[in-house]
Order: structure tokens, then C-alpha cells, then sequence
């Protein structure tokens, strides 16, 4: 018994046995006929397809086999993503779209040391400027120091440039001049404005600024002659929370924020459990006001004797 031989062809149509026609085998049999037209059209539709899509890779330009990659670098145009890496690129954008509003804009970015604009933020490239050129003028003039040229040998008596030393407290530091501190002395007891070296700038006996070595500038103004509103940070950036920070400890005035439920804990003295969102110090470290980002929710607490109140949440 021989199998029919099939060929590579398209038949137009398939014969269909008449109840007139004999039964009749062989390879051109009546009865083998309609049965070789389809054998034909089948390997006629095998070659196409091998020939379209089996037998060459897609591209952009033509269809055919393509090969699953899982890398998310990969710039191939033959070859398509999986699910996988799909996933891993929403995760990413998703990631992005939660943080946008945490960042500051550009447009409201200043680099300039001069600006007097109520409307930008001081950028760390301009806290540094201000805190170089205050280095720089330090150093200049510690270099022209000499015991036959001092700023007393020019006739200067009212402006000071020294290190600051271990017991200086800031509040008796009234003589205008530039003060150095290069080491951390600073302890809250002689009222730097955080426990970071840097340089102070007395520009009167009620007015000073202080350059910290981390790029924040802050500034205070001595009222009914104490310094009680404490220091303001110039360069208004909010500042994120540690992770495992306690918010007790949080005694500069200023701008914070922690993202991330899980971070904040009754714990770490936070208002609410797991209630992310910004903080605000003001009044000198003695107040502080809460509010969570997801719930919108405002808690308020103050400092009495040295110790943190409970929280108490605003009213709608």
C-alpha cells in the first residue's frame, strides 16, 4: 500500500464524488481525487507558513518568529518584552508618579546668593557659595593677620574674627565679626541652631546668621533683648525624617516629612500609627504640628517643662 504523492499547490477547488462516478483507487483514481487536492493545498499551506513566519525572525519591517527578552536595557528591535519586565517598568512609573509631590519644581530652584525673592527656594549649590565666601573671607582675613597688621593695627575695634571655643555661648556673642567654628562644640546649651560646625556671622548685637557646614543657613533676631523666637532657617528646604527618628527629638524649626506607613509608629511618637506625612517645628522647637497625608488629619503638641504634650488633633 503506497501513500498519494502530495505536491505544492493550490488547488483551486475539491472535486466532489458524484453517486454517478465509480469507485475507482489508485494514485488518479476517482475516488483518491478530492482526498490529493486537499494533501496538496495542506503542504502548499505548510511552505507558506514556514516560509512567513517559521523560517525568518521579525523585524520592523517584516513579521516572522520573535525571541521573549526579560532585560530592561535591552535597545534590540528584534526581539519583545515579556510580561515580566512590563511589570517591573509599572512599578517604576508607578513609584515616580506617588513621589511627585515631594519634589521642588526647577522653576522655583535658585542658585543665586543674592536673590531676593520670596517665591524660590535656595538651592545647596547656593548655601555652599554663601558658606565658601564665608570661609573664604575668614581665611583671607586670619591671613593678613599679624601682630603689626590686625584689625586693631587698622583702627578697627568693632568687628571681631575668631575660632569659637567650647564655652562661647551664641546668645553673648554680640560683637559684630565672623566666628569659625571647625569642630562640634555646639551643644544645645550654647544655642547653635543644630549640632553641625560652621561659621557664625554677627552683624549686630541683635541680628545673627549662621552658615552650617551642611549647606543650611539660619538667622535670628534678638527682640526685647533676648534671642526668644529662636533661629529661622533661610533656606527653606524640607527636610525628610529618618527612618528611626523620633519625632521627640525634632527641635529645629523647620519644614519635614516621612513617606512610608510603616515608618511612622505611636512608637516614635508620631500622632496616629502608621500616618505618614509633614511635620512642621516652629515657636523655637517648642510647638509642633502634624499633618497626614493620607487622612489630611492636623494634630498639634507643645513643649511644657522640657517634656512633649499629647497630641490633640485640629478641629474641621
Amino acid at each position: 500500500m503506497a501513500n498519494l504523492e502530495e505536491k505544492e499547490k493550490w488547488e483551486t477547488g475539491i472535486y466532489q464524488i458524484e453517486e454517478s462516478d465509480p469507485v475507482h483507487g489508485g494514485a488518479d483514481g476517482v475516488t483518491n481525487k478530492p482526498i490529493k487536492q486537499l494533501a496538496n493545498r495542506t503542504k502548499y499551506l505548510k511552505k507558506e507558513v514556514e516560509r512567513r513566519y517559521v523560517e525568518r525572525s521579525a523585524t520592523t519591517a517584516q513579521t516572522g518568529t520573535v525571541q521573549l527578552n526579560s532585560s530592561d536595557n535591552s535597545e534590540s528591535e528584534t526581539e519583545a518584552a515579556t510580561p515580566k519586565v512590563v511589570k517591573k517598568l509599572k512599578g517604576l512609573i508607578d513609584a515616580l508618579t506617588r513621589n511627585l509631590g515631594n519634589y521642588i519644581p526647577n522653576s522655583k530652584k535658585s542658585n543665586s546668593v543674592t536673590s531676593p525673592s520670596a517665591d524660590t527656594v535656595a538651592t545647596s549649590a547656593a548655601a555652599k557659595t554663601a558658606y565658601d565666601k564665608a570661609v573664604e573671607a575668614l581665611n583671607k582675613a586670619n591671613s593678613k593677620q599679624s601682630p603689626a597688621a590686625t584689625l586693631a593695627g587698622y583702627g578697627i575695634t568693632d568687628f571681631s574674627v575668631r575660632s569659637l571655643t567650647a564655652s562661647d555661648n551664641l546668645n553673648d556673642i554680640t560683637v559684630k565679626g565672623i566666628y569659625n567654628n571647625t569642630t562640634y562644640r555646639n551643644t544645645t546649651d550654647n544655642n547653635y541652631p543644630e549640632k553641625v560646625a560652621g561659621v557664625l556671622l554677627v552683624l549686630s548685637n541683635a541680628e545673627q546668621v549662621y552658615f552650617a557646614a551642611n549647606g543650611r543657613i539660619y538667622k535670628r533676631y534678638k527682640s526685647n533683648n533676648n534671642w526668644a523666637d529662636g533661629w529661622v532657617r533661610l533656606d527653606n528646604l524640607t527636610t525628610p525624617i529618618g527612618d528611626d527618628q523620633n519625632l521627640d527629638e525634632i527641635t529645629t524649626d523647620g519644614n519635614y516629612y516621612i513617606v512610608g506607613t510603616s515608618k511612622a509608629t505611636l512608637a516614635k511618637n508620631y500622632p496616629v500609627e502608621r500616618g505618614d506625612g509633614a511635620l512642621e517645628v516652629f515657636g523655637n522647637g517648642y510647638f509642633q504640628r502634624f499633618t497626614t497625608f493620607h487622612s489630611r488629619q492636623v494634630f498639634n503638641r507643645r513643649k511644657v517643662g522640657g517634656n512633649w504634650t499629647n497630641w490633640v488633633m485640629s478641629a474641621d
